[in-house]
């Protein structure tokens, strides 16, 4: 039962991280980001998102409310998404 049922959850895993991977890739062929390791970047967001939202989790506990948790993370993070995936023009 336990291995049929890490298996279904793993196999939603990848799929949801081969997902993120496609719509990175997309927005790298409209020219919205830079070109990168597109399932290795998906693998470490889902990795950072699972890790957070047990801190989620945990402070609800604590009665910090998620919209503090999650605003929270977005002021950590989004600058650096922001620099990795910022397209890089050209050296002169």
């Amino acid at each position: 039962m336990d291995e049929i049922y890490n298996q279904q959850r793993f196999s939603k895993i990848k799929g949801m991280v081969a997902q993120f991977a496609d719509y990175l890739q997309g927005l790298y062929r409209r020219g919205i980001v830079c070109k990168l390791d597109f399932q290795a970047l998906s693998e470490f967001v889902n990795s950072l998102v699972l890790l957070r939202a047990t801190e989620f989790i945990i402070g609800e506990s604590y009665g910090i409310p998620p919209e503090q948790s999650a605003m929270h993370f977005a002021r950590q993070y989004a600058p650096f998404f922001v620099r990795l995936l910022q397209p890089r023009l050209p050296a002169e």
